[in-house]
């Protein structure tokens, strides 16, 4: 499988021990040439102005462009190289994404990350939305385009920039109560997209069994229903047990039990947050192994669960979601 990567993406550095460092892509990327996974990289190009526009204003863009030193938010600093490297990380994305169409599958191997980026702000490590770019980019050869975002976060720049849109189907499974206090389960969005965004907040806690119960009783039949001719996954790996920003219990096992669904369609695998080394390691050899169909001792094979936490807001979101959807 082809892995869109570029050294260009470890000079984005927001301040010495900042969570959302180079060092996540030099953990995965040592661990994918250890195993023989990293042999067939692409290299990408900036996504162009037109591009990033279909999802972002051009005042949010100006204001981007020319920050130069400055901040975005309290967890989101703004240096001179900061945009040239958001726009390397969306084209980034752009290439996976047609890599994908053309042959399946790929991965986006970028930073920074997109799904806080909403269309006219920026924050949560997040300034241009890479998810939402490509969403909008292959809607040029898709009628329907999803996005299921597993990040530990909700996606609330994505779920802004699709709100009204009934094309783009978004689909996210988060933690409550956490950044950024969005993502909660009334907010199916409005107007002609009213159904089409779809949000799962589990509590802390929370683990593979609440998340196979939501991908076998939610996310899958509502795919199933919407037939996406082309599925963006947001692939966030700090619902992991491990991460040390949120209070979710998914295990390496666990991510990938829900990836390996999402096989069926043609997709693309674009790296959010994830914020502990072994854990972003773990998940994404074990996504090339699976998808090569070669062998992965995976580390983190086990987690615990409030499973009956999560079963009610399961039920609770199918009651929700059967009114727009074959659930």
């Amino acid at each position: 499988m082809k892995i869109v990567f570029s050294e260009k993406y470890l000079e984005h550095v927001q301040h010495y021990g900042h969570p959302e460092c180079p060092e996540r892509l030099v953990a995965i990327k040592n661990a994918l040439a250890e195993h023989g996974f990293f042999n067939n990289i692409v290299s990408p190009e900036p996504a162009s102005q037109e591009a990033i526009l279909n999802a972002h204003s051009e005042e949010y863009i100006s204001y981007l462009s020319t920050l130069g030193e400055g901040i975005i938010d309290a967890d989101t600093s703004s240096h001179p190289e900061t945009f040239e490297i958001a726009l390397l990380s969306a084209g980034g994305a752009l290439k996976a994404s047609k890599i994908a169409w053309d042959e399946g599958s790929a991965i986006a191997l970028v930073r920074p990350p997109g799904h806080h980026a909403g269309r006219d702000f920026g924050g949560g490590f997040c300034y241009i939305n890479n998810a939402a770019v490509c969403a909008l980019a292959m809607r040029q050869h898709a009628q329907r385009v999803a996005i299921v975002d597993i990040d530990g976060h909700h996606g609330n720049g994505t779920q802004d920039i699709f709100y009204r849109n009934p094309d783009v189907l978004y689909i996210s499974t988060h933690q409550l109560e956490i950044y950024p206090g969005t993502g909660h389960l009334n907010l199916v969005g409005e107007k002609e997209g009213e159904g089409y965004n779809l949000n799962i907040p589990f509590f802390a806690g929370c683990g593979d069994a609440s998340y196979e119960v939501a991908f076998n009783e939610i996310v899958m039949p509502v795919l199933d229903d919407f037939k996406p001719e082309f599925v963006i996954v947001s692939l966030g790996v700090d619902s992991h047990t491990r991460d040390p920003l949120t209070g979710l219990e998914v295990s390496t096992s666990g991510y990938i039990s829900m990836l390996e669904k999402l096989f069926k369609f043609k997709n693309m695998f674009l790296l959010e947050g994830g914020y502990d080394l072994p854990a972003l390691a773990d998940v994404f050899t074990a996504l090339c192994a699976r998808k090569e169909g070669k062998a992965y001792e995976i580390q983190f094979k086990e987690s615990t669960d409030t499973v009956c936490l999560g079963k009610e807001r399961i039920q609770m979101a199918k009651k929700l979601f059967s009114k727009y959807w074959k659930i």
